[in-house]
């Protein structure tokens, strides 16, 4: 019994030694750290000190700022609303696309009319926003708006501005739901009724005849120009 309770003691001291050598080389480790060396104690190893190592930092990725030139600007109209009166709009073709700058002025197509736009003022006193129409013949109409509570122009017409000098507008616009725009529809139809006439199916019926006069094709489009004369009662 005695030999069993000298080991037990002899363990106790041994772990109370070991504890103590722990906390020894933590302290040792920190205080070093502090001086720019690090400790390494490893049980049954000698330490090591060496110079403090730091991870790099991660290289931050270099992106090209490009700059605007004034040849990229695009102008813009201004143009009053006010709280009372509603303003309108007169487009060349008809509107795909609006934006509001703000919530202080409200916008929506006319009824039955694709190519006008009305806008009023949501809240009297609003802060200058802005405007931004898209037509389906791909071109931008900017606008700058402002308050004023009487404004003395209601309606703007932009089917007669000429486009060729205008900043304010650019056919830069590829329509997701058009294969092409409408202007070169117009375009493409245009050639294509200009082409001489070859032959062509004819229907005729009841002093009404029918013509087709040839079809074509251009950017996954088809033209059908039709002939239609009416020689009967019907008018």
């Amino acid at each position: 019994m005695k030999a069993l309770s000298f080991l037990a003691t002899l363990g106790l001291a041994a772990l109370s030694l070991s504890a103590s050598a722990q906390k020894s080389a933590h302290r040792r480790h920190r205080t070093s750290t502090a001086s720019g060396q690090i400790v390494s104690v490893i049980p049954g190893a000698a330490a090591h000190v060496g110079p403090a190592t730091y991870l790099p930092a991660a290289p931050t990725s270099t992106q090209k700022i490009l700059s605007l030139q004034e040849q990229n600007y695009i102008g813009s109209y201004r143009m009053t609303v006010g709280f009372q009166k509603t303003t309108h709009l007169i487009f060349p073709y008809a509107v795909s696309y609006v934006d509001l700058g703000n919530g202080g002025i409200i916008a929506d197509k006319a009824r039955g009319a694709e190519n006008i736009v009305k806008v009023k003022a949501s809240q009297q006193g609003f802060p200058e926003t802005n405007m931004t129409v898209v037509t389906t013949d791909g071109r931008l109409y900017s606008f700058l708006v402002n308050y004023d509570a009487n404004p003395r122009v209601l309606n703007y017409n932009l089917a007669s501005t000429d486009v060729s000098n205008s900043s304010a507008v650019v056919p830069l616009a590829h329509l997701s739901n058009m294969g092409v725009t409408q202007s070169d529809l117009e375009e493409y139809s245009r050639l294509v009724l200009d082409k001489k006439k070859g032959p062509h199916v004819r229907e005729q019926k009841d002093d009404i005849t029918l013509a087709l006069q040839g079809m074509y094709t251009q950017d996954d489009v088809f033209f059908f120009p039709l002939h239609l004369a009416n020689s009967s009662n019907i008018n």
